[in-house]
């Protein structure tokens, strides 16, 4: 599911274009980190994930949530933010999506804010 998360943040051209309007669509949302001086960026991590329900032996329903953290130099994000949660509450409208947590690391001096998804499929 994380996977389907990354790829429906990428393919929002809007979404694209406010991270920084790369031509490289898959540039900038990450599971890892591969540039460390990219900024703003996102990472996708799960939180927990399992399987509901079932017939046959497999899975009717999957619960899982996410937590998609956003990273900048500046506190100018917040249209990034309503974004992402537009996106993904197109996508997934039964998820609740909420603020998860925000900070500033002094040394780095980068701006984190996080939001979680929960999602029931």
């Amino acid at each position: 599911m994380r996977e389907v998360i990354k790829d429906y943040l990428r393919s929002d051209k809007e979404l694209m274009e406010l991270l920084g309007g790369q031509t490289d669509k898959f540039r900038r949302v990450y599971s890892v980190v591969s540039n460390m001086e990219e900024f703003p960026r996102l990472i996708v991590v799960e939180l927990y994930s399992f399987p509901e329900g079932g017939a046959d032996n497999e899975a009717i329903l999957e619960n899982g949530a996410y937590r998609i953290t956003l990273y900048s130099k500046n506190k100018n994000y917040s249209e990034i933010l309503k974004r992402i949660r537009k996106v993904l509450g197109n996508r997934f409208p039964d998820s609740v999506i909420s603020v998860d947590s925000d900070g500033y690391e002094k040394d780095t001096k980068v701006y984190s804010k996080s939001l979680k998804i929960e999602i029931m499929m």
